[in-house]
């Protein structure tokens, strides 16, 4: 029974929240971000003893603060 209340609401809400957000998921992902990610993926396959993954020209890792950084700026 609880399964079919799963159903119910991913097929009631599930169109509504795409159409949402659909804006949202067109917007292009900052730099920043991606900056980010690339170092985690390459601290990540530095713990597991991989190579780093290879960065394009011109997209090294950017260092990130140590502190917190104001989401308003």
């Amino acid at each position: 029974m609880a399964d079919d209340n799963v159903h119910w609401l991913r097929d009631t809400y599930g169109p509504a929240l795409r159409a949402f957000y659909a804006e949202l998921l067109r917007e292009p992902v900052p730099q920043r971000f991606k900056d980010l990610l690339a170092r985690l993926e390459a601290e990540a396959a530095l713990a597991e003893g991989a190579a780093p993954p290879q960065t394009g020209a011109g997209q090294g890792a950017m260092a990130l603060p140590q502190e917190p950084v104001d989401a308003s700026e």
